[in-house]
């Protein structure tokens, strides 16, 4: 719902009247953000219009209304008879009133001011305009403001603030309101839905701006903030959450939805440490308790924050703490501590804090002894420390909770007794719980002496005044005295200063003797060393140290002591809650014995886990967390595999190990989480997108390819289409311009389509259909822009058309060329349309169809009219006469007879006979034997024969006849008169032409006149056309009267019968068109006709293989023999063929088995019949070809006589089917042979052999199978063998017959791979690269440990035959490890290949050091960057004084100096100076008063000495004096390096040395 708004722009027209007030609306680009004032002339007013938020409105820009009832004010006035004149544009959606109630359309007011009650009717867009008219110096002066107000389906935001419930605005500058509540643990804080969001009854309730709420269908986000229950929501716990309500209409057909979000803040409940305090476990928000709460550090507050529902939910995601106090006495000036975003003050940042500790769901405070402010905003209500102050106007409405009425935190200001280890420190900024700045303001700290008593505690210890840090010096005891300054009282803010005393502080200092670590989780099979430290340099033996773990049977752990260390191996999973103790002890020289312990808890390695989620596309910029579904904290190593895309970082308090992963910038990186005890890890592949945050509409110059951003355009119609591109950033973003939508929509003022007007491809290509206004919308992922496109009306005035009238011939066609007035009008379209569609017809290309005879008036008219005042339209028009189309003519007879100067007028048939164009023009070819006028009549000149041509104007020369004409020299009558044919028959519809017959003829008058008997059946037509009416019989009559002859009067008849007139075929087949039969069976072809009552329906049927199927007339298809064959069937009517595909089978399917066989002489064995189906009878008889070579049974026994081939037939009494088979008889011989000659099995394994016989005996032989060693394996009597034990031995088999044939098979048994692992499943390798992988196979002692390396892409990555791998490209791929015994074991390892990372620099941490000779020291050094895929080598210049291993472990040999080199593969080196030395004496018996000097070996530089007991001995540069007896160390420092020397000195009376 904060996606960019939707900047939707308005064009009101014009419009005129005499009663109608005239209004302007100004359309205002959607980018505009200048404050719209109103200036009168001479004067200045500042009118101002406010919605109910206070927000300032400005005249052309869009407001969204969110509430069913709101209420608009305007001031800014100056005289009390101004009139505001209030207008909604639709009042089917907005209505106003001056008063609540009584709604419409318009509102006037007068005053100063006004104030405007608005209600929403149904969502939509609709306009509202405000007329000021004040008395400016005398003149009326108005002005006009607009606004769109956009009413959308929304949650009313409108709500009257009740307990613990209120909707509000988090930030002034928020778009949208939220809804406000407070958590309560013992009462329910509930915020009802409601019916209504008019019923002022229910202004508590959360309602929908349209609909019922509580039929809408609501969700919650985080069921740990809220819930929804049966009829509203209800607070379940501090934090955030987003409700998402959706409503459908009550018909069904529409849902909206809208969202809103939920903030409720927490009730707070104090818990003291140790369970006393006034205020322990009670609610301490301000608004309950109202004193100050008195804490100690380290005391709980609990914000009773849920995870049920979202368990990787942070509690960052939930609260901010934010903890101030407050200085300069009375000023109430407050200035920051720290706040849960990292923020914090100058000088005290560390004084106070609140720490979150997921499993006791607490925070902890953690402060020094001070008063403080502590507050928890809801997260995302915090507006930043600086914004807190509200003295100039509160600018944020989530108000915090705050704890009591301040937190006082008390100091621990008491005598102490602490005892201290050599070595250590104590701050007494800890130990009083005062800031250090209250400590060095407020008090002063002293070391105690008194040299009279021969105390002096600063041998003991140091006091630092500017840290009040105490630290050890030597053994023994001391005391620090701290005293206040009285007169700070009034300045401290340390609660209870003034009753604090002086204090003491007892130190006692110790030896100490502690472990490395006091506590180790360890997984099974890891290994870790343990090993002591002491306070002081302490000289050690071997065996003065002791291991001893609790765990006696090492059932769990195995320790492996080397006198100060121990290697500690985790065996077996410990049990819950019982960690193995491993004590070491040490005992002094003098028998004293420290100890110190350590435990070691072992835990089952994780063989497999997984990410939640594996993959995950987030934007750049955000965060999210990556979990694991393992339920048990583990110490997961987490890497990116490009950490400029995302980095990764772990986070503690989660049920189950998780990371925050951080989106950097677009690209891809994959995520690992690996398990360092054995290497397994688990991968989320990660996709970070950069989306579009600028998105905005260009149009395209055609010419220059120029892109210019628009927000309105205006262009023409006569363009027809626009360019449009999408402008869009940042130039990073992952979106693709094509993968963005592009739209057109409707301004709210016009109910056109807006695809009438306009569409718009994938491209942004517009094209422009019709004059109006659109939005032009892109849409990217996340966001849109609009352009206002405004298509101009420029219409036509006037329209010319190419032709005014047209004559036409039915068929024919004509495209009109139409011209207009203006040439560039702006909306081109015409509207073309006939009178009488029935004579023509048009379409919109303006082409006309001559349809039929007649006259019609074809029309041009302009879709716009020519102007909003003129609202005629600009108009052609052509009128269209059609006439048929001519197709002949023809003379009326064949000759023309006439005497010398008489004349006759020719009969000319036209056909069509009617509505024609019957113009014709006439010739004579010799005008001196007859003329001819243009209407046909011919008049004869002289005695001759010429010819009459006619041409029709339609038809032109190609349609000419022509006749003979014969002119007499008088007139000739006629003997005899007659028609032809005499009697004929027509079909009903059709015609038959009659002729009349002269006798002679060159009779002169020749005018005939026909009539027939009966019109019903038959007509006939003044040329002799008889056409058929209805069947029956009709005579026709041609009646001549002969003008030359006395008028005598010939007739003459024919008998016509009218028939039905037959069907013909159009198309024909068969059914069936495939058939199977057997021989025998028949089956019917069945012809198909269409049309199906054709008149002629006989086919003719013919078999085009007879010797399979014969067919007879009527189409019986009979089988003869097997085979195929085609039936081809032929129509009499149209010649039209079809065929039968016929398959005959035989009655049976025989075979004799074998067909083929040999048999051993003397033999016998009897084929089988292989009969299908099996219910056919098998009754047959047996022949023998050759019964001197073999005989045949009547039961089909054949018997081997004598060698030489036979065959042996068959046959099917009833059927007559013969089958056979071919006999070879020959010599008995048999053969053996295995599937195996050569196997390789598993120890206990069992493989059965397979042995195949072949034997020309009437019967196979059997086998014997037989071990040659039956200890390493055994073979059964059906051909099983099971290993024994390893080793070799051959499996033979033998027939049982005479010939004994044998075959073998040698076996060798082993002892096959049962596991497989490799040294690591999951490696980094580097492109160029290499690294090797090892096969671990188990048993040790298996006999073929040969494995097959294979790579899943060897683009990647590849491998050779020993496991040695190269990195060929960037990717991820396996190696894969397969044993080759045959057991087909596998094991893989992912294989990660990365570009190489070359070290930059070393970095080392001292680079110059002095050992002592015979110790070690390990190398500190840093690599950059720490990523590197380079290796690291050491070497020392000075083996004889230095020695370094490939792990940087330095050993000291001899004295003097050495160089020892770090070098990295790339090339980069770094050196670090050794320089050993050692003591000329480790022990040295002396007497008292005797003296000896000793020597630091192997350095030139300053030596310190020192006497562990000056009793005993001193020594100053080296020399030694003996001063009493006893013993004691002296010690020489070299730039830190101790060696020490044992001093024993016996009494001088001992003469012993």
């Amino acid at each position: 719902m904060n996606r960019l708004k939707d900047k939707i722009k308005k064009k009101w027209k014009t419009m005129a009247g005499m009663t109608v007030m005239l209004m302007f609306v100004f359309v205002v680009g959607f980018a505009a953000k200048a404050h719209f004032t109103s200036r009168a002339a001479d004067d200045d007013r500042d009118y101002v219009v406010l919605d109910s938020t206070g927000r300032q409105m400005t005249s052309g820009q869009e407001y969204t209304m969110r509430r069913k009832q709101d209420q608009l004010s305007a001031s800014g006035a100056q005289d009390s008879n101004t009139k505001y004149t209030w207008q909604s544009l639709d009042a089917t959606k907005l209505k106003i009133s001056a008063t609540p109630g009584n709604y419409g359309a318009e509102v006037t007011t007068t005053g100063i001011n006004s104030t405007l009650y608005t209600q929403a009717v149904q969502y939509g867009t609709v306009g509202l305009t405000l007329t000021i008219t004040e008395n400016i110096n005398g003149t009326n002066v108005s002005k006009t403001f607009t606004f769109t107000i956009n009413i959308m389906f929304s949650v009313n935001e409108y709500l009257v603030k009740s307990t613990g419930v209120e909707m509000n605005k988090i930030f002034d500058t928020d778009e949208r309101k939220a809804i406000i509540m407070d958590y309560h643990r013992d009462t329910e804080t509930k915020l009802e839905f409601g019916t209504d969001a008019t019923d002022s009854s229910q202004s508590q309730k959360l309602n929908l701006m349209f609909g019922d709420a509580t039929k809408g269908s609501w969700n919650t986000s985080n069921k740990d903030v809220v819930k929804i229950d049966s009829n509203g929501i209800v607070a379940t716990g501090p934090g955030k959450a987003k409700l998402t309500v959706t409503y459908q209409d009550t018909d069904m057909t529409k849902s909206d939805t809208d969202e809103i979000w939920v903030y409720v803040r927490p009730e707070v409940i104090y818990q003291s440490g140790d369970g006393t305090g006034t205020g322990n476990g009670k609610i301490v928000n301000s608004d309950v308790y109202t004193q100050s709460l008195v804490v100690k550090t380290g005391d709980y507050l609990d914000c009773q924050a849920k995870f049920d529902s979202n368990p990787n939910e942070s509690i960052s995601q939930k609260l901010i703490w934010v903890i101030s106090k407050e200085v300069g006495g009375n000023t109430g000036k407050k200035v920051l501590i720290k706040d849960s975003l990292g923020n914090t003050g100058s000088e005290d940042k560390d004084d106070a804090e609140l720490v979150w500790y997921p499993a006791l769901k607490k925070y902890q405070l953690k402060a020094k002894a001070e008063t403080y402010v502590v507050q928890f905003f809801v997260a995302d209500t915090y507006p930043g420390f600086e914004n807190l102050e509200v003295s100039t106007g509160k600018k944020y409405h989530c108000d915090p909770v705050n704890i009591a009425g301040g937190v006082q935190v008390k100091t621990n200001y008491e005598e102490k007794n602490v005892t201290i280890n050599i070595g250590g420190h104590y701050v007494l900024t800890d130990a009083f719980n005062i800031s250090l700045k209250g400590l060095t303001e407020n008090f002063k700290g002293e070391i105690y002496t008194d040299v009279s008593a021969g105390i002096d505690g600063s041998k003991i210890i140091d006091f630092d005044n500017a840290s009040w840090n105490i630290t050890t010096k030597s053994t023994g005891k001391a005391t620090l005295t701290v005293t206040k300054y009285p007169q700070q009282s009034a300045n401290t803010n340390i609660p209870e200063y003034d009753t604090l005393q002086t204090v003491k502080v007892n130190i006692t200092v110790m030896q100490t003797f502690s472990m490395n670590v006091s506590s180790i989780d360890m997984a099974i099979g890891a290994s870790e060393q343990l090993y002591g430290t002491f306070g002081e340099d302490v000289t050690t033996e071997t065996s003065q140290f002791k291991w001893e773990p609790s765990d006696d049977s090492n059932e769990y752990i195995t320790v492996k002591p080397n006198g100060q260390y121990a290697t500690i191996v985790a065996k077996k999973e410990t049990p819950a809650n019982t960690p193995v103790l491993v004590t070491l002890s040490w005992t002094s020289p003098d028998g004293v014995t420290l100890t110190t312990k350590c435990n070691v808890t072992v835990r089952k390695s994780v063989e497999e886990f997984h990410m939640v989620p594996d993959t995950l596309t987030i934007e750049q910029g955000q965060q999210s967390i990556i979990a694991t579904d393992l339920t048990e904290k583990r110490n997961l190593i987490w890497l990116s595999s490009d950490p400029s895309v995302g980095t990764i970082e772990q986070i503690s308090g989660t049920t189950n190990p998780s990371a925050m992963f951080t989106a950097l910038k677009a690209g891809k990186t994959v995520i690992t989480a690996l398990n360092p005890d054995n290497n397994v890890y688990a991968t989320c592949e990660i996709t970070v997108t950069q989306p579009v945050t600028e998105l905005a509409i260009g149009v395209v110059d055609q010419e220059t390819k120029e892109v210019v951003q628009y927000d309105t355009y205006t262009t023409t119609l006569a363009e027809k289409y626009v360019f449009m591109k999408a402008i869009f950033g940042p130039s990073d973003t992952t979106e693709k311009e094509t993968d963005f939508k592009w739209s057109v929509e409707g301004t709210s003022l016009s109910d056109v389509n807006p695809t009438d007007i306009a569409e718009i491809d994938s491209s942004g290509k517009v094209s422009m259909k019709r004059e109006g206004d659109v939005y032009i919308r892109v849409q990217s992922a996340n966001m849109y822009a609009t352009c206002h496109l405004i298509i101009q009306s420029r219409p036509m005035t006037e329209i010319t058309t190419d032709v005014s009238s047209l004559n036409m011939i039915k068929g024919d066609t004509y495209a009109v060329t139409a011209s207009y007035q203006p040439e560039d009008a702006s909306d081109t379209r015409m509207t073309w349309t006939s009178d009488d569609t029935k004579v023509a017809t048009v379409n919109d290309k303006g082409v006309i169809t001559a349809v039929g005879p007649g006259t019609t008036s074809i029309k041009a008219t302009a879709v716009l009219p020519q102007s909003d005042d003129n609202h005629t339209t600009a108009s052609a028009t052509i009128v269209v006469n059609v006439r048929n189309r001519l197709t002949s003519i023809a003379f009326g007879s064949k000759a023309e007879y006439i005497s010398v100067g008489s004349s006759k007028t020719v009969d000319v048939q036209f056909t069509p006979s009617e509505n024609i164009n019957s113009n014709v023009t006439f010739s004579s070819s010799d005008t001196t034997i007859f003329t001819v006028s243009k209407e046909g009549v011919i008049t004869g000149v002289k005695e001759g024969v010429a010819m009459l041509s006619c041409v029709a104007e339609d038809l032109g020369q190609e349609g000419a006849i022509t006749c003979m004409v014969y002119v007499t020299s008088s007139q000739v009558s006629a003997t005899d008169f007659a028609i032809v044919p005499n009697e004929d028959t027509v079909y009903i519809g059709k015609t038959l032409q009659l002729t009349p017959v002269f006798t002679p003829e060159n009779v002169t008058d020749r005018d005939v006149t026909w009539t027939t008997s009966d019109e019903t059946k038959a007509t006939v037509d003044a040329n002799g056309v008889v056409t058929g009416v209805e069947e029956g019989t009709a005579v026709i009559t041609a009646t001549y009267k002969d003008t030359t002859n006395d008028n005598r009067v010939w007739t003459g008849t024919c008998i016509v019968t009218v028939e039905k007139a037959p069907v013909s075929a159009t198309g024909f087949e068969v059914t069936p068109v495939t058939q199977n039969i057997v021989c025998g069976k028949k089956f019917t072809i069945k012809p198909q006709f269409t049309p199906e009552d054709t008149t002629n329906q006989n086919v003719i049927y013919q078999s085009l293989d007879e010797t399979v199927v014969t067919v007879d007339s009527k189409g019986v298809v009979t089988g003869v023999g097997p085979g195929d064959a085609i039936v081809q069937c032929t129509a009499e009517d149209g010649g039209f063929n079809a065929t039968v595909a016929v398959h005959v089978e035989k009655a049976v399917d025989f075979k004799l088995s074998p067909s083929t066989r040999e048999l051993a002489l003397g033999h016998s064995f009897t084929p089988k019949k292989v009969i299908k189906p099996t219910s056919a009878n098998k009754t047959a008889t047996w022949k023998s070809s050759n019964t001197s070579i073999a005989t045949v049974s009547s039961s089909g026994k054949v018997k081997a006589k004598k060698i030489g081939t036979c065959t042996i037939t068959c046959t099917l009494t009833k059927y007559k089917q013969s089958a056979k088979c071919k006999v070879k008889v020959r010599k008995l011989h048999t053969t053996v042979k295995l599937n195996k000659s050569n196997i390789r099995i598993g120890l206990k394994q069992s493989y059965k052999l397979k042995a195949t016989v072949k034997s020309n005996a009437g019967k196979l032989p059997g086998v014997t199978w037989k071990s040659s060693n039956s200890r390493v394996l055994k073979v059964s009597s059906s051909g099983k063998i099971t290993a024994k034990r390893v080793g070799v031995a051959r499996v033979t088999v033998m027939t049982k017959d005479a010939i004994h044939a044998k075959a073998s098979c040698k076996v060798r048994v082993i002892r096959r791979v049962s596991s497989i692992r490799l040294n690591t499943n999951y490696t980094v390798c580097y492109v160029g690269r290499s690294k090797k992988l090892h096969a671990i196979l188990k048993p040790a002692s298996a006999s073929v440990k040969g494995v097959k390396w294979t790579s899943s892409d060897n683009k990647i990555v590849q491998v050779n035959s020993s496991g040695k791998i190269w990195g060929i490209a960037e990717g991820d791929a396996y190696i894969t490890a397969t044993t080759t015994d045959g057991s087909n074991k596998k094991a893989r390892c992912f294989v990660k290949v990365v570009e190489p990372v070359p070290v930059t620099s070393i970095v080392i941490a001292q680079q110059d050091v002095t050992m002592k000779r015979g110790d070690k020291m390990k190398l500190s050094y840093s690599v950059l960057p720490s990523d590197t895929s380079d290796s690291i080598k050491f070497s020392s210049d000075n083996k004889r004084v230095a020695t370094v291993d490939r792990k940087g472990n330095i050993t000291a040999v001899g004295t003097g100096n050495a160089t020892i080199t770090i070098l990295a593969t790339s090339g980069v080196t770094s050196t670090v100076n050794v320089n050993v030395v050692a003591m000329n004496k480790s022990v040295l018996n002396l007497r008292q008063y005797d003296t000896e000097t000793l020597i630091v070996h192997g350095t030139s530089d300053t030596v310190t000495w020192y006497s562990s007991n000056t009793r005993v001995a001193v020594v100053t540069n080296g020399k030694v004096v003996a001063k009493g007896t006893g013993t004691a160390y002296i010690y020489a420092y070299v730039n830190g390096c101790k060696v020490g020397c044992q001093i024993n000195v016996s009494s001088v009376n001992n003469n012993k040395r």
